[in-house]
């Protein structure tokens, strides 16, 4: 089968044919060949002749053409120069020279689009002027494009280890180096175009930014050379292995196959003790959180020994020694490789770990006591708890008998909680009831017996103080947990509709700056200054309540809003405001006028600083007037 070599020779040859047939052809008289100024000069055992360089795809074949004989025919005749690229003319290369104007040398720049594929190539030109129109050629400029790699694209195969070094596990130590002349040897077989000028990148270690070894190709097979000192100056460990070639025109190949070796120059890690479990034994809330095993210190310890960490034989994490070694080195195991073992026993785990330089150095067990057990029926395997759907969710009814609702008819009583006895409780298991948001608040427990009989139901109290007045209103949690000596899961939460704190405010809001004659608010009164209201409710309010004015604006006659939205003005009250009464200033530049006229509709709101209840006091109304007989009193007016 013919090579790529062996079919690149034949097209040289036919090529430099084809040319010689041409030349005779031809008048004698061929203007001198372009010069590509940016060819890369043959080289000795390179068929391939001149070559056109990767770095040729942005700036293109450079020609510098010698400066012809001009023979105009008139004035205005001009030169023309032609550029052919294997006989084709590129029509966009074409330029036109007014008399006198012709460069010494002509540059131009052949973009690598007219080049085409990877292979040999012809440039020549032709010049004539535009009277005589009798084109005279050039000799032929031949070069290679070279666009492939020498491994045509191809990834390398991996280098090829000495086979001492294999049969020593890869391990690259000192007697291996003593043994073999300080040195490991590497081998690379040839690449499939491999041509005199190609280089090679070599890289020793973990990262391939930085070759370690890199040059010319040696002749003959291809070595790459690693001393003891680079071995020993580019640390132990793990060594990953690659290459790259590159020929002459800057086409470089894939990486190779990655080839590892690991590097063993000191003494090996010893001394290693139990791995910690400092939570041990492990209870099920533990396994939640993920559980910390720590990693104590062990002798020779290096940067970038890798820490592998087993858990009852499930691998969880790999973590590598800092360059500065310091212990301890701190791993945390997830629930679900805990529970992996079971959660229907307790287990005893074998936590271990290995110290990978090379080879692999185990660490003795440490044994640890593990119990996610829960009491009565079990959790599924992959729920964690705490909550348990399968439990029956306590019930609630209210003084009132609302099924699940503290309404304001069962104030100052208490509720009755009832939960439904759950499956397989042993004596000595613990429900606790919890009433209120985020961990709420403790009601009450039951101590299991032992004793309860099928359809068992728990009673529980659910006091008026201080449990539902302080917890106050809104949607509450209700929920129960159940724990043993070692574990505990939660009943699902039911929400319990609470309005029980909400009252009627019978005190209104009042307008303490009026005409005593009719209650009217006129001219006497300066609205433009403010509107005073007083708030007096000794029996409503108490210290930190948080209370609320609202103000509407009317028409005169209360028919239409005119002003938008509630002015609201928010107070939060002091000891003094509960018996003396709090005092509010209304913006007037709030109300809309209407003929200088307005209506004014105040209320107050009420949140109780215990017990979260509230309420709504009555409305009060006044009348404004600043009109004086189609004008107005009021100096903010238009």
């Amino acid at each position: 089968m013919a090579t790529c070599n062996d079919l690149e020779k034949k097209e040289l040859r036919e090529l430099r044919k084809k040319a010689d047939r041409t030349a005779a052809q031809q008048p004698r008289t061929l203007l001198p060949e372009p010069v590509g100024s940016n060819l890369l000069p043959a080289v000795a055992g390179d068929d391939q002749g001149k070559i056109l360089g990767r770095d040729a795809t942005t700036t293109g074949l450079e020609l510098d053409i010698e400066q012809w004989r001009e023979e105009l025919a008139a004035p205005t005749d001009f030169s023309i120069l032609k550029i052919f690229v294997d006989n084709t003319e590129i029509k966009d290369l074409e330029v036109h020279y007014p008399p006198g104007t012709i460069p010494s040398p002509v540059k131009l720049a052949v973009p690598v689009l007219y080049l085409g594929a990877h292979g040999l190539k012809e440039v020549r030109y032709e010049v004539s002027s535009d009277l005589d129109q009798n084109p005279r050629d050039s000799e032929t400029l031949t070069f290679f494009y070279d666009t492939r790699d020498p491994n045509l694209g191809n990834q390398p195969a991996a280098v090829q280890l000495d086979p001492d070094l294999i049969a020593n596990n890869k391990q690259v130590t000192p007697e291996y180096l003593s043994s073999h002349g300080d040195e490991v040897v590497l081998s690379v077989a040839d690449p499939i175009d491999r041509r005199p000028g190609d280089t090679f990148a070599f890289y020793w270690g973990t990262g391939l930014s930085q070759p370690t070894l890199d040059g010319l190709l040696p002749p003959g097979p291809i070595q790459f050379r690693m001393n003891a000192g680079l071995i020993s100056a580019m640390g132990q460990g793990a060594k990953i292995l690659q290459y790259t070639l590159t020929d002459r025109a800057g086409n470089r190949s894939l990486y190779s196959d990655f080839e590892t070796v690991h590097v063993l120059l000191s003494d090996p890690p010893s001394g290693l003790r139990p791995p910690e479990v400092p939570a041990a034994p492990v209870d099920r809330e533990e396994a939640r959180a993920g559980v910390l095993v720590n990693v104590l210190a062990y002798d020779n310890p290096l940067g970038g020994d890798e820490i592998l960490l087993f858990w009852h034989g499930t691998y969880v994490d790999t973590k590598r020694v800092a360059a500065i070694p310091a212990f301890p080195i701190v791993f945390t195991v997830d629930y679900d490789v805990i529970a992996f073992p079971g959660t229907l026993l307790p287990y005893i785990a074998n936590v271990q770990y290995f110290v990978r330089r090379g080879s692999d150095t185990d660490s003795p067990i440490a044994p640890t006591a593990v119990n996610l057990v829960v009491p009565g029926d079990p959790l599924e395997p992959i729920n964690p708890g705490p909550e348990d759907p399968a439990l029956p969710v306590p019930d609630l009814l209210s003084h009132t008998l609302e099924i699940d609702k503290i309404v304001p008819a069962d104030s100052i009583h208490n509720a009755a909680v009832t939960i439904a006895m759950p499956n397989n409780l042993a004596a000595g298991d613990l429900i606790e009831v919890f009433y209120g948001p985020g961990n709420g608040e403790f009601v009450d427990d039951y101590p299991v017996t032992g004793n309860e009989g099928p359809g068992f139901v728990i009673p529980i109290t659910l006091p008026w103080i201080p449990i539902i007045r302080d917890v106050g209103n809104g949607k509450i949690p209700l929920w129960y947990r159940i724990s043993d000596a070692n574990n505990y899961k939660v009943s699902k939460k039911k929400i319990i509709d609470v309005s029980v704190n909400n009252f009627t405010i019978t005190d209104p809001a009042t307008f303490t700056r009026v005409d005593p004659a009719d209650g009217r608010i006129r001219c006497t009164q300066s609205p433009w200054l403010g509107i005073p209201v007083r708030i007096f409710a000794p029996t409503s309010l108490e210290k930190d309540d948080e209370i609320e004015l609202h103000a509407l604006g009317y028409d005169f006659t209360f028919d239409m809003e005119l002003s938008g939205p509630p002015q609201i003005i928010p107070h939060r009250v002091t000891q003094n405001d509960v018996t003396q009464g709090i005092s509010l200033m209304l913006d007037w530049k709030y109300f809309v006028l209407s003929n200088y006229r307005c209506g004014i509709e105040i209320f107050w709101t009420i949140r109780k600083a215990i017990g979260g209840g509230g309420g709504t006091s009555p409305t009060t109304q006044v009348q404004v007037t600043v009109n004086q007989a189609g004008a107005t009193c009021d100096p903010t007016q238009p």
